[in-house]
């Protein structure tokens, strides 16, 4: 997510400034497969922590994003 935000402030910035895109079409698609290989890699590698194991299931309607996250 943070990757993503990155690189759609820094393609707004470019427009507004510019007049024109920053990146191409092609440009953005690998950018966004790079950015997400090593995110997906990162996540795909760590072996999980023992209390995340031991916690119940999150409910139904209980949101996936915390106040602590938003911030």
């Amino acid at each position: 997510m943070t990757a993503n935000f990155t690189a759609l402030i820094i393609i707004f910035i470019g427009a507004v400034t510019k007049g024109t895109a920053t990146f191409g079409v092609v440009q953005l698609l690998w950018l966004n497969l790079i950015m997400d290989t090593f995110a997906a890699i990162a996540l795909g590698s760590e072996r999980p922590h023992p209390s995340i194991i031991k916690t119940p299931p999150v409910k139904e309607n209980e949101t996936i994003m915390t106040v602590t996250m938003w911030r």
